[in-house]
């Protein structure tokens, strides 16, 4: 009966540690996942990005860049998150490129405790430019291997999400509008010229033809009474004669 009991706690034993090492060689095949979201934001307003990470990292040790678009954000500051031991050592810092990106850069190393929760690992807050409009992406990369560890210094395989800012610009949109509008008041004020243009020359014509009209009145007029005149000549004339003849 003892012989059985043992037999038994052995067994129970082993499944134990299989089933351990089988979970641990699970959590560690698996990828550490890293995600950024997306956001939607003003021109001239300040906003945060947070970076979460998986809850099987085991992290001890990590170099992460975020890359963004200088043209339209700009790094205003860095926070870690809540996970993170208040003895690690940790710094967020910009780091300047030779193109119109650059980086903002994640440093960690904690030498007593590694990251076993999921959440927010760091946030960074960006702002957008005053001019900025469209969208701009925020790329998260890690330098090299050796960048990304556990505890025990081994390398961590991670997967990443990228995050796409759609910066809104009220101020392109306004101005967008009023030379739209202004345009279309050139046009209202061209058409309105030509139309007061035909009228005006609708009315000349009409002028000129009730002139016209009244020329050729004036005309008759005066051939009737010149015409009047030289029957009266002509009347008077021969009356005369003949009272001549008659004396």
């Amino acid at each position: 009966m003892k012989k059985k009991k043992k037999t038994l706690l052995t067994v129970l034993i082993v499944f134990i540690l299989l089933s351990t090492f089988l979970t641990m060689s699970v959590f560690a095949k698996t990828p550490v996942e890293l995600k950024l979201t997306d956001t939607t934001v003003y021109a001239g307003d300040e906003f945060e990005i947070k970076l979460f990470i998986s809850d099987n990292a085991q992290l001890g040790g990590a170099v992460i860049d975020l890359q963004y678009d200088a043209d339209k954000l700009e790094f205003v500051s860095g926070e870690k998150g809540a996970i993170i031991d208040k003895s690690a050592m940790v710094s967020i810092n910009k780091t300047s490129a030779k193109t119109t990106y650059e980086y903002v850069r994640f440093t960690y190393l904690s030498p007593s405790s590694v990251v076993t929760s999921e959440g927010i690992l760091f946030s960074v807050k960006f702002k957008a430019l005053p001019n900025a409009e469209g969208q701009s992406d925020i790329k998260i990369s890690i330098p090299s291997a050796g960048d990304f560890v556990n505890g025990n210094a081994e390398k961590l395989a991670y997967t990443v999400e990228n995050a796409t800012v759609k910066i809104l610009n009220t101020t392109v949109e306004i101005t967008n509008e009023t030379e739209s509008a202004s345009d279309e008041s050139v046009t209202d004020i061209v058409e309105s010229s030509s139309n007061i243009t035909e009228s005006s020359t609708n009315d000349n014509n009409i002028d000129n033809n009730s002139k016209d009209n009244d020329y050729v009145k004036i005309i008759i007029g005066l051939f009737v009474s010149g015409g009047l005149i030289i029957i009266g000549v002509v009347v008077y004339i021969i009356v005369k004669r003949k009272r001549g003849n008659s004396l």
